[in-house]
């Protein structure tokens, strides 16, 4: 089995190159990594409201 859950390589560039241009930016949550552990049992609850993203601190 080979792919992607979001398509295709060429496709993914086709979307990055259009986000960009018009200026679209995926809504984020951020967490420090120490923290990781909360943010993960957050995401497992369903209680991240965006994409849950680590940052160092």
């Amino acid at each position: 089995m080979s792919g992607s859950l979001t398509g295709t390589p060429a496709g993914n560039e086709h979307n990055l190159r259009f986000a960009e241009a018009q200026d679209i930016a995926p809504l984020t949550e951020h967490a420090v990594l120490a923290d990781a552990a909360h943010a993960y049992d957050r995401m497992l609850r369903g209680e991240a409201r965006f994409r849950m993203v680590l940052t160092p601190s």
